[in-house]
């Protein structure tokens, strides 16, 4: 333990140690065990690309645990009563750490965690009884496939709400609308400050069923994914068979913060004077809206959050992502692969390198292949009757 600058003010420098969260002590409410791996065949329209291969996941065991003495002390990080950090309890396997001066706290600590990475904090705090910790983002992929899961377990373990459940402060209340579905009672929500310490008499915590393994592989519990589109579909009841429907509907980057698609207008054009397509811009739409139109649409372009929102895509639909050229987000992809619905990749680059982290670089998407691959898909399925 030392003292360190930060900002021209002095911190503590302390050390700590992760602790799995399957294995560190606590009492286990419920405990649902893994069946290991499986594969799932990938949708591909192009086998020019290669031979249809299976792709492989794990189902992860989900753990229900109460801990006594627990602690938020950063974005998402939970403290043991023993000081140690709590691993493996969301979709990374370490909690990304939260710079929270941006939410106009000082910090006063400074956890240098086992794996390298700091933590900022401030001992300024609070103290709450008991709660089922949902967790804290304003990130709406996440809240699809990381914490709307843990809710619906919330509702399996205590469908009476007999203990508060726990939402931070960054999530809209609009999002909230998805925790109706699942049954729970909006009042009963109780709400926390971002990255401001508090301090627990009982925190029950549930394991993502939807993560990414220590190895970097993905896990996903199919069970829960698709009994959330499923309560869904029952409650905003968006799936269109028959009547208007939205021929493309193309996610636009234009009000994002970062990772704007940049010859987005000259894409849009192209597909207005071919078919039928409308502009989605969830942050402009209640989540009732968003449903609607997603559920008549036939060619679906998403990026960023709208990505996981497309596990509620109509069976006869297709998926296009956009995204990075490098690498593959799985929670785009499997949608499709868990569902059978279609999916393509839009062939993207760079547009800006000069950023330090790839997720906030701007894309441009190769227009002239573009053109060539959606009038093919088009062609292949069938589901504009006049093209």
């Amino acid at each position: 333990m030392e003292k360190v600058d930060l900002d021209g003010g002095k911190v503590e420098f302390i050390v700590k140690k992760y602790e799995d969260f399957e294995s560190a002590l606590g009492e286990i409410v419920y405990l649902s065990r893994a069946t290991g791996s499986f594969a799932v065949q990938e949708m591909n329209f192009y086998k020019a690309e290669g031979p249809m291969r299976a792709e492989g996941y794990v189902d992860p065991p989900i753990y229900v645990k109460k801990f006594r003495n627990c602690s938020v002390v950063n974005m998402n990080l939970l403290m043991l009563e023993n000081g140690n950090l709590l691993a493996n309890s969301g979709y990374h396997f370490i909690t990304p750490p939260i710079n929270i001066t941006k939410y106009d706290l000082v910090p006063d600590v400074v956890f240098k965690a086992s794996a390298g990475t700091d933590y900022l904090v401030s001992t300024v705090g609070q103290s709450r009884k008991n709660g089922f910790y949902l967790g804290n983002t304003d990130n709406f992929g996440h809240w699809l496939f990381e914490f709307l899961p843990k809710a619906l377990w919330y509702m399996r373990i205590f469908p009476n709400q007999d203990i508060p459940l726990l939402v931070g402060d960054l999530v809209p209340k609009k999002w909230l609308d998805m925790l109706i579905p699942l049954g729970v009672d909006l009042d009963k929500i109780e709400r926390f400050p971002t990255c401001q310490w508090i301090k627990f008499d009982e925190l029950v915590v549930c394991g993502a069923s939807c993560r990414r393994m220590q190895n970097g592989m993905g896990a996903v519990r199919f069970e829960d994914i698709s009994t959330l589109r499923h309560l869904m579909e029952q409650y905003f009841n968006h799936y269109t068979y028959t009547g208007d429907q939205i021929e493309c509907l193309f996610c636009t980057r234009r009000n994002a913060r970062w990772r704007k698609t940049k010859n987005e207008e000259e894409v849009l054009e192209w597909l207005s004077s071919r078919f039928k397509t409308e502009v989605f811009e969830p942050e402009l739409l209640s989540i009732k809206e968003q449903f609607e139109m997603l559920g008549k649409t036939k060619y679906f372009f998403a990026t960023g959050g709208s990505l996981p929102f497309a596990m509620f895509a109509p069976k006869d639909s297709v998926l296009f992502e956009i995204r990075p050229p490098l690498g593959s987000g799985f929670v785009a992809r499997i949608w499709a692969d868990l569902f059978r619905f279609g999916y393509h990749r839009v062939a993207t680059d760079w547009s800006d390198k000069h950023k330090p982290n790839f997720h906030e670089m701007d894309l441009v998407i190769d227009f002239e292949r573009f053109k060539k691959e959606i009038s093919e898909v088009v062609a292949a399925t069938g589901f504009i009757r006049s093209a």
